[in-house]
């Protein structure tokens, strides 16, 4: 009984874990967070089914989760993997992404994440 209680828990833990970090509210979060090991933590892109393409609201949720882990004394290193068959296709087209930044401030944007 108290190892399938604990099982029930730590179940609960790994999907919540995520959302503390994530800026996602939907129950399928775009971007998995979770921490690894003592001081590492693991972000996976989480869209297998559209090759983990990245759209603006992914772009803006792997930022703040960026930022909020920058400022974590607990995070020493980060490993970026994505779920399924691709790490990541690009950017979704089907999406409709349309940024309208210069070429720089794209790289910039980039770069920050």
């Amino acid at each position: 009984m108290m190892q399938k209680t604990l099982a029930v828990v730590s179940r609960q833990l790994r999907v919540a874990a995520p959302r503390f970090l994530s800026t996602t509210s939907s129950l399928k979060a775009d971007l998995e967070v979770l921490e690894a090991s003592p001081h590492v933590f693991h972000l996976k892109l989480n869209r297998p089914d559209r090759r983990n393409t990245f759209t603006m609201d992914l772009w803006k949720e792997m930022k703040s989760v960026f930022d909020r882990l920058a400022d974590d004394p607990k995070c020493r290193a980060i490993v970026l993997s994505g779920n399924g068959k691709s790490f990541c296709a690009g950017i979704d087209l089907q999406q409709g992404m349309t940024v309208s930044l210069t070429i720089s401030k794209t790289l910039e944007y980039i770069w920050r994440c």
